[in-house]
């Protein structure tokens, strides 16, 4: 079994395209690079905002998608747990934490983690910052970005060729990036 990762899907949000610079196929892009390369028994972490669609249309592209999958829910995935168990996801969490052979602690969050504890092994990786709000993001959300630390590793699926990656490759690769770098606001 192989750990995946994905995240800011948005499947069929057709702003998305003009926002993240996305081809008008992304959303079938995606779906055919996932199927692709996600064996059924390997798992996916997807950490959160699926899609804008209907919950039919949503229901019907999650069951095509392969693996075991586990929603991490972002600020746009607004069913309830049981929908989304009812609806091709195996599990749903609101942060999820893993151990990879480099790291002991990855926490798996939509948004920035907030580290209570001086656990400098424990890192976080998260999605959410993405396309033209980078730019602008001490000025949309000032909070999350005020709780940025050097353990704060962002997902971009524009970074990934529109696919999921292998978990222990994003972190050995440097596909996620220091959040701090990638928004520009590391000192």
């Amino acid at each position: 079994m192989r750990s995946w990762i994905i995240s800011d899907t948005h499947f069929y949000h057709k702003k998305i395209c003009t926002y993240d610079d996305r081809p008008v196929d992304f959303t079938d892009r995606i779906i055919l690079n996932w199927c692709r390369l996600v064996r059924d028994e390997d798992y996916v972490y997807h950490i959160g905002d699926v899609a804008f669609a209907k919950r039919t249309l949503l229901s019907q592209v999650i069951r095509r998608l392969t693996g075991r999958k586990a929603l991490i829910r972002g600020n746009h995935d607004n069913e309830s747990h049981d929908w989304y168990l009812r609806n091709g996801w195996d599990a749903v969490y609101d942060e999820f934490s893993v151990s990879t052979g480099t790291h002991p602690t990855v926490i798996l969050s939509h948004v920035p983690h907030k580290f209570m504890t001086d656990d400098t092994n424990a890192i976080n990786i998260h999605g959410h910052f993405h396309g033209q709000q980078v730019d602008r993001l001490r000025e949309v959300e000032p909070d999350f970005v005020d709780r940025l630390t050097d353990r704060h590793y962002l997902f971009n699926i524009m970074h990934t060729n529109l696919s999921p990656v292998l978990l222990e490759t994003a972190i050995s690769s440097g596909l996620v990036k220091r959040t701090l770098v990638e928004i520009g606001a590391e000192v």
